[in-house]
């Protein structure tokens, strides 16, 4: 092997070295801040995901009660021989000029005093969506920054713990001599020894405690394996700051589980006026144009059918749609007394 290939090699293994070495350094997660930590939560958890799919779907609900119903296309032929009798007639053996008894028609249904209750019904529901949301959005970022800080909080007492362990353990070797020397009594030496290791033992279980409490967080993220491995970046004075000096000063009305529980009222209202209105029957319009050659002349016709209320009266679904209003109700009131 010539010198010049030896030290191409060479070159081209530090390289790959050094490219490795990088990306198991770019591989390794960056410290997380508070900020991060909730945006990463807006983005990833499922709970929330679920809250704002719910929104679409609402949203789409709304858009089906705003449309008009489609009109139905009836076409239909009779009175053809079975026989092989000649369909043909003194017009021609065309289709339309056999003997046929042919039908086209065309019908629409038309929604008697309920479309305005539909869509007042599918509007309340947005924003019933909107505002469970909302309240989803708050309580998750609530929750994050609880486990956030319950981390931060639980390793900076580990530290402080460790701290006075360590100064503890220092004065225990110190009253070693101490003890040796006859100025200190064994029990005196055995307290410093005693309270040094219950620090170490409190230290151990606060960030056993802080280990949790960024599991936590991780299932918050939406983390596929959460392993309480996550650096947090932030300290606590820093989370501290971050809390707006009028957070209890909020007026209780605009919570956002408040406002869906009042959308949710709202709707069922709407909602018990609508099964009322179903007592109402819908109407449907036809007209047709009948051909029957060659001694019947084309024709037109019009006419209604709608639903005769004799035996169903709607009673039931009223009666379940009220039952429905008073459970919201409830749980308006449970909402507002629990703030």
């Amino acid at each position: 092997m010539l010198p010049s290939q030896g030290l191409a090699i060479a070159m081209a293994l530090a390289f790959a070295l050094c490219t490795t070495r990088g990306s198991a350094a770019d591989a390794s997660p960056a410290p997380l801040t508070l900020a991060g930590a909730r945006r990463l939560a807006l983005e990833r958890n499922a709970d929330f995901r679920v809250a704002r799919t719910q929104v679409d779907a609402a949203l789409a609900q709304l858009r089906i009660a705003r449309e008009f119903p489609n009109p139905t296309l009836g076409l239909s032929t009779a009175k053809i021989s079975i026989d092989g009798t000649p369909e043909g007639t003194a017009l021609g053996n065309s289709l339309l000029n056999r003997s046929y008894d042919s039908i086209a028609s065309l019908s629409q249904l038309f929604v008697v005093g309920k479309r305005g209750l539909i869509r007042d019904a599918a509007t309340a529901g947005v924003h019933s969506a909107e505002f469970q949301r909302d309240d989803a959005r708050r309580l998750l970022l609530q929750a994050v920054t609880q486990s956030y800080a319950a981390a931060l909080a639980a390793l900076r007492e580990a530290d402080v713990l460790t701290d006075s362990a360590s100064k503890l353990r220092h004065e225990a070797d110190i009253a070693v001599h101490r003890f040796q020397a006859g100025d200190l009594s064994a029990s005196d030496r055995a307290r410093l020894e005693i309270a040094a290791d219950q620090d170490e033992l409190n230290a151990d279980a606060e960030r056993a405690t802080a280990r949790t409490a960024v599991v936590t967080l991780e299932i918050l993220l939406g983390e596929p394996g959460p392993t309480g491995s996550t650096t947090l970046s932030d300290t606590l004075d820093q989370w501290m700051q971050s809390i707006p000096p009028d957070l209890d000063e909020a007026p209780i009305g605009n919570r956002p589980d408040i406002e869906a529980a009042e959308s949710a009222v709202s709707q069922a209202d709407t909602n018990v006026r609508l099964q009322q209105r179903q007592r109402i029957p819908d109407v449907t319009a036809s007209v047709q144009y009948e051909r029957n050659p060659p001694f019947q002349t084309n024709t037109v016709g019009v006419g209604l059918s709608l639903p005769l209320p004799l035996w169903n009266h709607f009673d039931g679904e009223v009666l379940f749609a009220k039952a429905a209003r008073e459970q919201t109700q409830a749980q308006l009131d449970k909402t507002r007394i629990q703030g």
